[in-house]
Order: structure tokens, then C-alpha cells, then sequence
């Protein structure tokens, strides 16, 4: 049976994020970062097998999964994303971090990793967004749907879940920050060695435009993990974790 994690609220300009903690022992600390529209539920299998060697804290972001999203306000932009998390993790103390971003969530921590490296041991990037190749709603649309069709069940119903949870609006009104975030002109600003890392069959983040990720980065490793879709932390989490602790040679 695993653990509970330990929740608390946290405050930063006005907004709420939701962090979810466990896991103790002599490894580095460990945060996920989530995607758009979802939140924390697509990380349990991954916080779950590297919460037995360390430290893990799952960040819900104001306004997605169960994190309230404060009426009065519009949903954040990458940038105030990664400020807030910023200010968390130096409210949580016991760093530098491993972040670990998947898909908005990379642009999130790639912009907190250019901006304050020295919170930052070093960093993985799960299915990277956006390919320009797909720089719209529709077209991201469709590769979101094909990936869909790809995932395991228990993958679906937990995306899906935190889906209902966050709200067709708020994901509507997040999409044009991620949709026009510059990933690849932050990356060469990133200290801190990195590994970048798919699903060998994922359609949001294809081949090409991964490894393009990997070579703007001054520190970085590139991985496919065999047979996996976009949602690979959930479907091949030890492949993930294996890979997240060879690191970047």
C-alpha cells in the first residue's frame, strides 16, 4: 500500500498551489511539474517508486486538479508559473532540486532553471511542448487525441480526472501561454545539466522536434522510452525513474 502524501496549501501573489509531499532518504529532493489541464494524479506512479530513496513534492498549480483557482483571477502565464515555483521551493528549503517538468510543465521549470539556477540541481523534460510544427489549438488538438487513443486505460482516467477537476475554461484560457511560450530560446540560458526525455511513440512531443530540444540545451541527455505515448511518467514510470538516475553523464 503506498503512503499518503502530506498536502498543504501554498500562497504566492495572490494565488493557491497544492503541494503534495513524501518520501524521505539520502537522494536528491524531487519535484514534478505538471501539464495543461491536468495536475497531480499522472505522477503516482513515478512519485511513488522515487519517494522510496528521497524526497518528492507534487505541485498542483493555482487553478488546475484541486487547487482553487480564485474567481477574480485569469490563469497564470508560464512565466508567473515558474516564479511562484520558485518562491516554493525556497519556502520548502532543502535544496538545490531535480526538477522534472512534463509537457507545459517544461516550460515551467525551464524557465525557473534560467532564472534561478542556483535552486536548481538539474532537470528533465518529459514530452516538451510546443512542436512548431503543431503551433495551434486544432493541430494540438488532433495530436492530443491520437494520444488518447494510445494510452492505457488507467493513464486516460487519471489525465481525464484531473481534466474534469481543472475545467474545460481554465485549460482554454492557459493554452495560449503554452502555445506561444519560446522553449527553445530559454534553453540555451540553462546552466544545470539536463535529460529530455518521450515516449518513443508520442505524437505531441514526435522525434525531431525533441531532439532539437536537447541539442539548445548547453547540458543534456536525450532518451526515447520504447513503446510509451505522451503520458509516460504513468505507463513506463520505472523506465522514467531509471533514466532519471543516470542522469546526464
Amino acid at each position: 500500500m503506498r503512503p499518503p502524501a502530506a498536502t498543504r496549501a501554498f500562497r504566492f501573489d495572490g494565488r493557491v498551489a497544492l503541494v503534495h509531499e513524501r518520501g524521505s532518504g539520502p537522494a536528491a529532493p524531487v519535484v514534478l511539474v505538471h501539464g495543461i489541464g491536468v495536475a497531480r494524479l499522472y505522477f503516482e506512479p513515478l512519485a511513488h517508486l522515487l519517494a522510496a530513496s528521497g524526497r518528492v513534492i507534487v505541485v498542483e498549480l493555482p487553478g488546475f486538479g484541486r487547487a482553487p483557482k480564485q474567481r477574480h483571477h485569469s490563469p497564470p502565464s508560464i512565466e508567473e508559473l515558474a516564479r511562484l515555483l520558485a518562491a516554493l521551493l525556497r519556502d520548502a528549503g532543502g535544496g538545490p532540486y531535480r526538477l522534472v517538468g512534463h509537457s507545459m510543465g517544461t516550460q515551467i521549470v525551464a524557465d525557473l532553471a534560467a532564472r534561478d539556477p542556483q535552486l536548481v540541481a538539474d532537470l528533465a523534460l518529459l514530452g516538451p511542448v510546443t512542436d512548431p510544427a503543431a503551433p495551434d489549438a486544432v493541430r494540438q488538438g488532433l495530436r492530443l487525441a491520437l494520444d488518447t487513443l494510445g494510452e492505457s486505460a488507467g493513464a486516460n482516467a487519471a489525465v481525464f480526472t484531473d481534466y474534469l477537476r481543472t475545467g474545460p475554461l481554465w485549460y482554454l484560457r492557459t493554452l495560449p501561454f503554452m502555445l506561444g511560450y519560446d522553449l527553445l530560446g530559454v534553453l540555451p540560458r540553462i546552466p544545470v545539466p539536463a535529460l529530455v526525455l518521450r515516449g518513443a511513440r508520442d505524437p505531441i512531443a514526435p522525434h525531431d522536434w525533441t531532439a532539437e530540444v536537447a541539442a539548445h540545451l548547453p547540458r543534456s541527455r536525450f532518451v526515447e522510452v520504447p513503446g510509451a505515448h505522451h503520458v509516460v511518467q504513468f505507463t513506463h514510470a520505472a523506465a522514467v525513474a531509471a533514466a532519471l538516475s543516470e542522469g546526464v553523464r
